[in-house]
């Protein structure tokens, strides 16, 4: 059998003599585990390149790859989110530290339009809030979220609280928080829908780590969610098979759970809906490489195209 792979702190490739005519498959292609064992040692390795590449420096400072737990490096210390009362933002200043801002994106080669901007005529508190006005294509998925540069530790907070606001009761949305680091993000649920006190004023939503699971096209999938390893979030949605979705969600006053909220508030927590679609991929699967992704601005409607589509596409 032949290997690329990373293995004992080097670099091996294992060339073997095999007769590929004798695959279990029948032909001269793999069967399906062992294209994924293929795959596994892959992303290794070319998390190895990647390192290598970044740091600039001779093979034997290369930091093993994130994969490798014996040589993982511990996470950052446990860090309150900036802000009063573990407040991650309240959309009254600018871009939060270390990311380049709330961004949308969508799947490409569809007519979805989406604006996703500060709204200052509406606000639970303060002078703005999150607006994420959509109308998303069939099948398709849509998100509105932010991405760090570095890997964040929000393990000071027992999980996301936020207020939330909707021009319709029963709009099915997800939170997605990301793990993983940011040139390999991993992908994780939580399903919900807009409640009825969201419609004439803001419910309080809260959500433990452990209602937040890996996605089930991802590795693992169903095993909740690490805050140690934050490395974006967003607000998304994902369309039945027949029909588009739109709609228009206001969010103000994203916070660490377990900080004191407002007095009075009725927090709104629904278990995940099990009727939801299918979603589709926001990034490939652990261990791959992002690619940027180009903002085209100019009317109130940004259209994105996702950093990652063909892997998307591919992953579904």
């Amino acid at each position: 059998k032949a290997h690329h792979r990373f293995d004992n702190g080097a670099v091996e490739h294992v060339i073997g003599n095999s007769n590929t005519l004798h695959y279990p498959s029948g032909d001269d292609h793999p069967s399906e585990a062992g294209s994924r064992k293929a795959t596994e040692e892959f992303v290794t390795l070319l998390n190895v390149f990647y390192h290598r590449w970044q740091a600039d420096a001779p093979p034997q400072s290369v930091p093993a790859p994130a994969s490798a737990p014996e040589t993982q490096p511990e996470p950052p210390a446990a860090a309150q989110a900036s802000g009063a009362g573990g407040l991650i933002d309240d959309f009254e200043g600018g871009a939060i530290p270390s990311t380049g801002g709330w961004e949308s994106y969508f799947e490409d080669n569809t007519d979805t339009e989406l604006n996703c901007a500060t709204e200052t005529n509406l606000a639970h508190a303060g002078s703005g809030s999150l607006q994420f006005e959509f109308d998303v294509a069939a099948n398709s998925w849509a998100t509105c979220g932010f991405y760090f540069d570095s890997v964040q530790n929000w393990r000071a907070g027992d999980g996301i609280s936020f207020y939330l606001r909707a021009d319709r009761a029963g709009l099915p949305y997800d939170v997605d928080l990301f793990g993983g680091t940011p040139g390999g993000r991993t992908t994780y649920i939580y399903r919900g829908q807009t409640p009825a006190q969201s419609v004439d004023g803001w419910a309080l939503v809260e959500i433990r780590w452990d209602q937040i699971l890996r996605a089930d096209w991802e590795e693992n999938p169903g095993t909740p969610f690490d805050p140690a390893e934050v490395t974006g979030f967003a607000f998304g949605l994902s369309t039945p098979e027949q029909s588009r979705l739109n709609g228009t969600l206001w969010v103000d006053d994203l916070s660490l759970m377990g900080a004191a909220n407002p007095p009075g508030a009725q927090p709104e927590s629904g278990q995940p809906d099990a009727a939801e679609s299918p979603r589709r991929p926001l990034f490939p699967c652990a261990g791959a490489m992002a690619l940027p992704a180009l903002l085209l601005t100019g009317t109130i409607f940004l259209r994105q195209r996702s950093p990652s589509a063909v892997e998307q596409d591919k992953a579904v």
